[in-house]
């Protein structure tokens, strides 16, 4: 899925730098759709949920990244710390709650990240 996920992010950042954000922004309507419905594995629709936000991050979209987060929030409330990817999602999601200009989000999500690190790495 990781290779899947970047190339999803590589068209939209190719879409985008030849100035064809409807084109991008259906991209990722689509594979936003395309999560929803897979809905079995939580860790790999969070993350494609991850890619999908900073695609329209990437846009300029910031209510629809507000969304999405809004989703992805209650996909990872229901993920174990060991899940592949959580903490990568989570370091995500604090990044781009901190562009929304929502700090205290962005430190819960930031903090669960790096508890998962030091579990994992110590």
């Amino acid at each position: 899925i990781e290779l899947e996920l970047q190339y999803l992010f590589d068209q939209v950042r190719n879409l985008i730098k030849l100035g064809k954000q409807d084109d991008a922004r259906d991209l990722l309507r689509a594979n936003y759709q395309a999560a929803m419905d897979y809905g079995s594995k939580g860790n790999e629709v969070a993350a494609a949920l991850d890619v999908i936000a900073l695609g329209y991050m990437a846009i300029g979209d910031l209510r629809t990244v507000e969304s999405i987060l809004d989703v992805m929030r209650k996909v990872v409330d229901g993920l174990k710390d060991q899940e592949m990817y959580l903490d990568s999602v989570l370091m995500h999601m604090g990044s781009l709650y901190a562009k929304l200009g929502k700090p205290s989000l962005s430190i819960t999500f930031y903090q669960r990240s790096l508890q998962i690190m030091e579990k994992r790495y110590g």
